[in-house]
C-alpha cells in the first residue's frame, strides 16, 4: 500500500474512532445523521457507520438502528435504549 493511502486510512479510522465515541456519548435516545457526529464527514465513513451498525449487537455500537433514507437520500439511524 503507498504512504499516501496508509495515512489516509489512519486518519480515517482515527475520525471512525471519534464518531463512535460521540455516538455512544453524546447522542441521547432519538434520530439523528452522520453529520450530527462530526461536520462534513467523508462518505467513507457513512459506508463504515452503515456496516456497523448492521453488524447488531456483535458490533461497537449495539444501540443504534438504522431507520432508512430521507427526502434527500441521506442515511439516518436511531439510538434506542
Amino acid at each position: 500500500m503507498p504512504k499516501a493511502t496508509a495515512r489516509n486510512r489512519n486518519s480515517y479510522n482515527k475520525l471512525f474512532d471519534e464518531i463512535i465515541k460521540v455516538i455512544n456519548n453524546n447522542i441521547k435516545c432519538g434520530e439523528f445523521y452522520l453529520r450530527d457526529t462530526i461536520p462534513n464527514p467523508p462518505m467513507l465513513l457513512g459506508n463504515w457507520l452503515f456496516k456497523e451498525v448492521n453488524k447488531g449487537k456483535y458490533g461497537r455500537l449495539p444501540n443504534i438502528v438504522h431507520v432508512g433514507k430521507d427526502s434527500t437520500g441521506t442515511h439516518y439511524y436511531k439510538k434506542v435504549k
